[in-house]
C-alpha cells in the first residue's frame, strides 16, 4: 500500500483505539456513517479501513486538510479524483478477474485495459495541474509523479496510436457458435465462431466484465455439463476469435509492445489514497447541496482535549429530508471539563452524543467535519459505553457487562481521550447508580480527562459538589431543552442541548401515553375487547388505588 498521499512523507502514525473500536463503530454509528459517505459512488471503502486511518497527530490530520483544500480549490482536480477512484475499482477487480485466464489474447486485453487507463488518468491530473497549480504538500508531490509518468508512459504518442486502432473487438458482448453434435448428442464434436456483435446478451462482454457480474468462461453462453472439458472450450472460442479478429490483435499488440504499464502500479497502490478523498469531498458536497456547513477544523495543540464547535449536526440526519437537524454548540476548555447531559426522554440525548464522537472521528481522519466552525485539540482515542444488554452468550449481566467495559476502559484513558457514557449503569438503583458514576467522574477527572455522561440519574448532580472538592469548576450540567406542553399535547422537544440545571422529569409518561401503553389506555382496550357487562369501569381513584398498590409493592 502506497501512503504517499496519506502522510507527509510518507510518515505512518498508529490508528486510534484498536481495542475499543468494534464498541466505537456500532456506538457511534460509524458503519452508517461511512455508507453515507460514500452513498451514490461506484465504490466502496469500508469503516474499518477509514478507521486504520484515524490519527491524533496534527501534522498528519493538516496534511489531509491541506489536500482537501486544494482539491475544493480546483474543480477539475476534484473531479478527477472522483473518476480516478472509479477507474482504479474497476482496474483492480478486472485484474484479478482476468488473472486466471492464462491465455495470450486475455493478457493483450489486460495490457490495453492497464495502459489506457493510465493514459486516462495521466490526461486528467494533468490538465488539473495545468488550470491550478497545486499549494498542498500532497498535490504537489502528486504533480510531479503525474509528470514523471506523463513522460516515461509518452502519452500523447500512445494515445495518438491507439485512436487509429479498431478495436471494436475489446468490447464485444455477443458471439454465435455453430456447434457439430455426433453420437447421442451428448458430445461435441466440433464448433466454429459463427460471428460476433456489440449487442448485449449479458451486461459482460467476452474480455471485458461489469463490476456486478463474475465471469465464468466465456459470458453470454451456458457451460457445457461435463465441466472437465470446459478450460479446453474455452480456449478453443478464445483461439477462434483471435482468427476472427486476427488483423486488428495483431496492431494493437504492435502498439503495446512500445509501451510499458509499471507506472499505472504507483496509481494501483494509491487507491485507497483516492477513495479516501472522493469520500471526503461526497461527504462535503452532499451536506452542501443539502445546504449544510462542512469546515476544515481549525488544529490546536495541548496536553487535554478541547473542543470549541459551532453549529454541530448529525450527518446522517442532515442527509434526511424527512427530517429536520437541529444543530448544538459544544465547548471542552482546554481546562478540562466533564458534562452531566440529561433532559427527556427521546430528547436528542444520544443525537448529540454520537455528533460529538463522529466529529472527533472525523478531525482524526483528516475529513472537513460538520459544523459551522470548530476548533479542537485532537483525540488520541475515544471512549465509549453505551447502555446494552446482556453479552452475546448471556455470560455476563447487564450491569456485570458494563462494569467489565468500565474496568477495561478506566485504565486505557489519559489526558488526551475523549469519554463518552450513554446511560450507564442503569440496570442497579438510581442511589447506587450515581455513587459509582460520580466516583467515575472523579477518577476520570484526576488524570484531566474530558467526556460527557448522559443520564436519568438526577440523584447524581446533587453531588457535582462531591465530585468538584478537587476540581473545582469542572464539572458541568447540561440539559435538552424540552418547552412545556399545552392542554391536550405533548410537551415540545426543541432537541437544543444547553448548560443548566436539570428539570426531575424525563417524560417518559408521555412516551407511554403516546404509544397507547398506560394503565388506563391499556384497562380501556381491555373493555373495548370485553362485553359491556362485564367491563372495567375506569375511573382516576382506580387508576390512583393501581399506582398506590404497585409503589407499595416496590416498597415491600
Amino acid at each position: 500500500m502506497n501512503y504517499q498521499l496519506l502522510y507527509p512523507e510518507g510518515k505512518k502514525t498508529e490508528s486510534l483505539d484498536r481495542g475499543r473500536r468494534e464498541r466505537n463503530i456500532a456506538n457511534l454509528r460509524l458503519a452508517e456513517l461511512v455508507k453515507n459517505i460514500y452513498d451514490g459512488l461506484d465504490y466502496q471503502t469500508d469503516v474499518e479501513s477509514l478507521y486504520e486511518l484515524t490519527s491524533d497527530d496534527p501534522a498528519v490530520i493538516g496534511f489531509r486538510n491541506d489536500i482537501i483544500a486544494d482539491l475544493l480549490s480546483n474543480p477539475k482536480l476534484c473531479e478527477s479524483f472522483f473518476h480516478i477512484a472509479s477507474v482504479l475499482d474497476r482496474l483492480k477487480k478486472y485484474t484479478s478477474n482476468m488473472g486466471h485466464r492464462k491465455n495470450p489474447l486475455c493478457d493483450l486485453a489486460l495490457m490495453y485495459y492497464r495502459i489506457s487507463g493510465l493514459a486516462d488518468i495521466l490526461t486528467r491530473l494533468k490538465e488539473a495541474f495545468e488550470a491550478a497549480p497545486p499549494l498542498s504538500q500532497g498535490m504537489k508531490l502528486l504533480a510531479r509523479i503525474t509528470e514523471e509518468s506523463w513522460q516515461s508512459t509518452k502519452v500523447p504518442r500512445l494515445k495518438e496510436e491507439l485512436s487509429c486502432l479498431n478495436l471494436e473487438w475489446l468490447h464485444n458482448k455477443q458471439l454465435s457458435l455453430g456447434f457439430n453434435l455426433g453420437g447421442s448428442g451428448r458430445e461435441i464434436h466440433a464448433f466454429t465462431l459463427a460471428g460476433v456483435s456489440a449487442q448485449s446478451i449479458g451486461r459482460s462482454s467476452l474480455l471485458f466484465f461489469s463490476q456486478d457480474e463474475e465471469i465464468e468462461g466465456v459470458s453470454g453462453t451456458k457451460l457445457i455439463p461435463n465441466f472437465s472439458t470446459f478450460p479446453m472450450f474455452q480456449r478453443r472460442v478464445l483461439k477462434m476469435y483471435y482468427d476472427y479478429y486476427h488483423k486488428d490483435i495483431k496492431q494493437l499488440s504492435g502498439v503495446l509492445d512500445k509501451y510499458s504499464d509499471e507506472a499505472i502500479q504507483n496509481f494501483l497502490d494509491m487507491d485507497l489514497s483516492f477513495a479516501f478523498y472522493a469520500g471526503a469531498l461526497s461527504l462535503y458536497k452532499r451536506l452542501g447541496d443539502r445546504g449544510f456547513p462542512c469546515v476544515k477544523p481549525t488544529l490546536k495543540t495541548g496536553k487535554t482535549v478541547s473542543i470549541l464547535a459551532k453549529g454541530v449536526y448529525p450527518s446522517e440526519l442532515a442527509l434526511d429530508e424527512t427530517v429536520v437537524t437541529v444543530p448544538n454548540d459544544v465547548r471542552f476548555t482546554e481546562e478540562g471539563k466533564f458534562y452531566i447531559l440529561t433532559g427527556a426522554n427521546s430528547s436528542g440525548k444520544t443525537v448529540f452524543l454520537t455528533s460529538v464522537g463522529q466529529l472527533v472521528w472525523l478531525v482524526s481522519l483528516g475529513f472537513y467535519v460538520p459544523c459551522e466552525s470548530v476548533e479542537i485539540v485532537p483525540a488520541s482515542g475515544i471512549f465509549t459505553i453505551f447502555s446494552g444488554g446482556e453479552t452475546d452468550d448471556y455470560s455476563d449481566s447487564r450491569m456485570g457487562n458494563e462494569v467489565r467495559q468500565l474496568r477495561d476502559t478506566l485504565p486505557a484513558v489519559n489526558s488526551r481521550s475523549f469519554i463518552l457514557f450513554n446511560e450507564p449503569l442503569t440496570s442497579t438503583s438510581p442511589k447506587e447508580g450515581s455513587q459509582i458514576a460520580s466516583d467515575i467522574i472523579r477518577s476520570l477527572l484526576d488524570r484531566s480527562v474530558v467526556g460527557v455522561v448522559a443520564t436519568h440519574f438526577f440523584e447524581l448532580f446533587e453531588l457535582i459538589p462531591h465530585m468538584e472538592e478537587d476540581h473545582p469548576g469542572k464539572v458541568g450540567s447540561l440539559i435538552t431543552v424540552t418547552l412545556p406542553a399545552k392542554p391536550g399535547e405533548m410537551a415540545r422537544r426543541t432537541y437544543k442541548v444547553t448548560e443548566g440545571s436539570p428539570a426531575s422529569n424525563s417524560f417518559a409518561l408521555e412516551i407511554a401515553f403516546q404509544y397507547e401503553i398506560t394503565m388506563k389506555q391499556i384497562i380501556e382496550k381491555v373493555n373495548a375487547r370485553c362485553s359491556s357487562a362485564s367491563s372495567i369501569e375506569v375511573t382516576d381513584e382506580l387508576c390512583e388505588l393501581i399506582h398506590q398498590r404497585e409503589k407499595e409493592g416496590q416498597k415491600a
